[in-house]
């Protein structure tokens, strides 16, 4: 990791908090491992890489943790290169430190479940806009529109506890396309797509008119096969993909109330493809 950087630091800037710090710390205070090491490189071999899905080596959740963390600095690095804003920057970092504290909420543990995502954070392309956040890549297969470059805008919906109110939306959207065609000019960037849960058709006609989530969804254009887990909305919603316990789930609002009368009826949520204009 660079001189210039400390390892509290790193953690700061990631946001990690609470009971993680100190194991978190233990990962990255003194020397690396030896397949920490390699995870590296791997991780710098794609920095700046604009593929849909990275293709990484086996290694345990540990290891990846460990590299994902001395890893940041380089991505910082490459952040303000780019020019991007420092304000930009600590919305997109946190969402190092969010992940690590899902891990702890879902399993009562420091980990990192979640390090194939955030791998994707670590290949430089990935920013917090606002409410959402947006990845610069080039899909492995073309969307089905006429007009546009080979670049999109991959659309994911962090869990900040923040409404995904349709002011907010349009934010967001409007900060990304001036982001991006600031920082990525020659990329020429005019769609964004988004493969979610809440893009399922099903669940959105289960939904109130004015809910968040069907709204969200009214704004894409889908395409392609359903994706994703059958657990996944589970997952998402109420962090457990154990099928088991949905007798137990709360219902309290009307997005739960829908999932969970998918999976009673034998249709459960499925992740869908959507794309729309910038």
């Amino acid at each position: 990791m660079p001189a210039t950087m400390t390892a509290p630091e790193i953690l700061e800037l990631l946001d990690v908090r609470d009971s993680d710090v100190a194991p978190a710390m233990g990962l990255i205070a003194g020397a690396p491992s030896r397949d920490a090491v390699h995870a590296l490189v791997s991780l710098r071999q794609r920095l700046g890489s604009m593929d849909e899905k990275p293709q990484l080596p086996e290694y345990s959740e540990t290891t990846w943790t460990e590299a994902l963390l001395r890893f940041a600095p380089e991505v910082l690095d490459h952040h303000r290169e780019l020019g991007v804003s420092e304000a930009v920057i600590r919305d997109s970092f946190a969402d190092w430190g969010r992940h690590i504290a899902l891990h702890r909420r879902v399993h009562g543990a420091f980990g990192l479940e979640t390090w194939r995502w955030l791998a994707m954070h670590a290949q430089g392309t990935m920013f917090q806009l606002g409410r959402l956040q947006f990845m610069l890549y080039r899909p492995e297969t073309p969307l089905p529109i006429q007009a546009g470059g080979d670049f999109v805008l991959g659309i994911h919906i962090p869990e900040t506890g923040k409404p995904l109110d349709e002011s907010g939306v349009d934010h967001s959207l409007a900060l990304a396309k001036t982001f991006f065609g600031t920082h990525f000019p020659q990329y020429n960037v005019q769609h964004a797509t988004c493969v979610s849960w809440m893009l399922d058709p099903g669940l959105a006609a289960d939904l109130p008119d004015a809910s968040n989530v069907a709204r969200f969804a009214q704004r894409f254009t889908l395409f392609g096969e359903s994706q994703m887990n059958p657990a996944d909305a589970l997952y998402f919603v109420f962090r457990t993909r154990d099928v088991s316990r949905i007798a137990g789930l709360p219902r309290t609002s009307s997005v739960q109330r829908a999932i969970l009368d998918r999976y009673d009826s034998g249709t459960p949520v499925l992740g869908t493809c959507g794309y729309l204009v910038l």
